[in-house]
């Protein structure tokens, strides 16, 4: 059945118009009307001063910070672990800078590590290609190996590097090549560390690519570069389980208290949006909205208790016109409730129309 519904209006000194708004949030069955204003009054919709303005942004950003750390560390199964704060903005702003740099720490890394692990699969396929190429010389201490690449259609550079490498050397360098894929040769060079700087040198000054590893694999030939990949590749899972952990455990601290804190946080920007709703003269407020007809004296006595005499309020009468704007509040038996999803699909029923 729908509720009756009666028209209601507050007027009060904009002193107590915080006291107000916290008094109908708390309530919570006061359905408020946008004051559109009348030639017959002096009364104009309320105009938020710059104050509340910043304090309205200030709390949409530290509120979509709370939401974004709630989405990072899961809130499924968490409740908030006490009743709202009576400063929410300060209790909330606090918590986020002490978070925020430990969960950025901690996704970072875990990022890094997913990143590494994607690409290691890419460096495997490579270090394979060269392991029928290996000299002997690379096993020896103090060997550095250098792989090159180069298009097929360029592999005659390949055997003039061969020859810089051997004479700058004085022979005491290696050189191996052979097919990668069927549009890339590669070469493995090995020769003693003393002469890196200069070969490296007269690699830059060709058209070549180098192979390079990740430093997490560290130096040497291929197959030991492999053995290191396979290790690094094994490794990576432990580490983001690691992570995983400490940012469940940072779940289990906090989500409580961001859980707390985005309600507040919500209440507040509520509290500021409905503003926009109000009419003022220079020293009042006026609100105007229905309430639910049982409702309408807890309202009225939930005022005065909170601010006093100092609040006039009144239930205007019922229009055809005003008739047209009221809300619908279904209130069924426990029977019949299961049925009102089928009125919602076709329409709620107009204020004072049959009831479905």
């Amino acid at each position: 059945m729908s509720l009756a519904m009666v028209p209601l209006e507050i007027v009060g000194l904009r002193t107590d118009l915080q006291a107000v708004v916290r008094t109908l949030q708390h309530l919570g069955c006061v359905q408020i009307d946008e004051w559109n204003g009348s030639e017959a009054t002096s009364i104009r919709p309320l105009t938020i001063d710059r104050d509340t303005l910043r304090a309205q942004e200030e709390l949409r950003s530290v509120a979509a910070r709370v939401e974004g750390f709630l989405h990072t560390l899961g809130d499924d199964h968490t409740r908030a672990t006490a009743c709202q704060p009576a400063d929410p903005l300060s209790g909330a702003r606090a918590g986020v800078a002490e978070l925020a740099p430990q969960v950025k720490s901690l996704i970072s890394r875990r990022e890094e590590l997913q990143a590494e692990l994607d690409s290691l699969p890419r460096y495997e396929a490579t270090l394979r290609k060269f392991l029928p190429i290996i000299p002997p010389l690379a096993s020896e201490p103090g060997s550095v190996s250098v792989g090159v690449l180069v298009n097929r259609a360029n592999a005659g550079v390949l055997g003039l590097i061969s020859k810089h490498v051997i004479e700058l050397t004085g022979g005491r360098a290696e050189a191996m090549d052979g097919d990668v894929d069927t549009s890339t040769r590669a070469m493995l060079l090995v020769f003693p560390g003393e002469f890196t700087n200069d070969i490296e040198a007269l690699l830059g000054r060709e058209d070549v690519s180098r192979l390079r590893l990740p430093t997490e694999l560290g130096e040497g030939p291929p197959d030991a570069a492999l053995a290191a990949l396979r290790r690094r590749t094994s490794e990576i899972p432990d580490e983001i389980n690691a992570i995983d952990s400490e940012l469940a455990g940072l779940a289990n601290r906090w989500c409580g208290k961001l859980i707390l804190w985005r309600s507040a946080l919500h209440d507040e920007l509520e509290a500021i949006n409905v503003l926009s709703r109000f009419g003022e003269t220079e020293m009042t407020f006026v609100v105007a909205g229905w309430v639910p007809a049982p409702d309408a004296e807890k309202v009225e006595s939930a005022l005065r208790e909170a601010i006093g005499e100092r609040t006039f309020i009144r239930q205007p009468p019922i229009t055809p016109e005003l008739q047209k704007s009221a809300p619908v509040l279904l209130q069924n038996p426990q029977p019949a409730r299961p049925f009102e999803s089928l009125v919602r699909l076709l329409s709620l029923p107009r204020y004072g129309d049959i009831d479905p």
